[in-house]
Order: structure tokens, then C-alpha cells, then sequence
């Protein structure tokens, strides 16, 4: 509960189950089974930006991640 809101939460919850179910699917139906690893390296690079103190590396690392990511959401029909 990164917001200390419950009510927050909650209302985010089912959104954030059905973004995950269809990424999942969109991953699983993708001809590229190292997508999964390319979001894990991405993840370990941005944690490893935070834990240094890094915001510019990390924040150029998420964006980095989330345009990468848009062809994943887009097979998803996520937007």
C-alpha cells in the first residue's frame, strides 16, 4: 500500500489484476520468449539506480522501460 490509502488500493486493485492478466497473455503469446528476461534486466537496473541514489539514471532508466514496454501493452490493447 504504497499510498497509505486503503481505499486507494482497493479501488486500484482490479484495474492492476487486468493490466496483469493480459500482459501475461500478450507475453506468453509472443513469438520472443526473452521479453520477460529484458523486463526483469530492466527492473535490476532501476533498483540498482535507486539504491545508488542515482534519480537521473533511474529515471532515465523507467522511461527507457516504459517505452520498451509499449509494444507489450500495445498486443495487450492495454491503451
Amino acid at each position: 500500500m504504497a499510498t497509505g490509502n486503503l481505499m486507494i488500493t482497493m479501488m486500484g486493485q482490479p484495474v492492476a489484476d487486468v493490466l496483469r492478466t493480459r500482459l501475461l497473455q500478450a507475453a506468453a503469446d509472443s513469438a520472443d520468449s526473452s521479453e520477460w528476461d529484458r523486463v526483469d534486466d530492466d527492473h535490476r537496473r532501476i533498483a540498482e539506480h535507486i539504491a545508488a541514489g542515482d534519480g537521473d539514471g533511474a529515471e532515465a532508466a523507467m522511461r527507457q522501460h516504459i517505452n520498451d514496454l509499449r509494444s507489450l501493452y500495445q498486443r495487450a490493447s492495454c491503451w
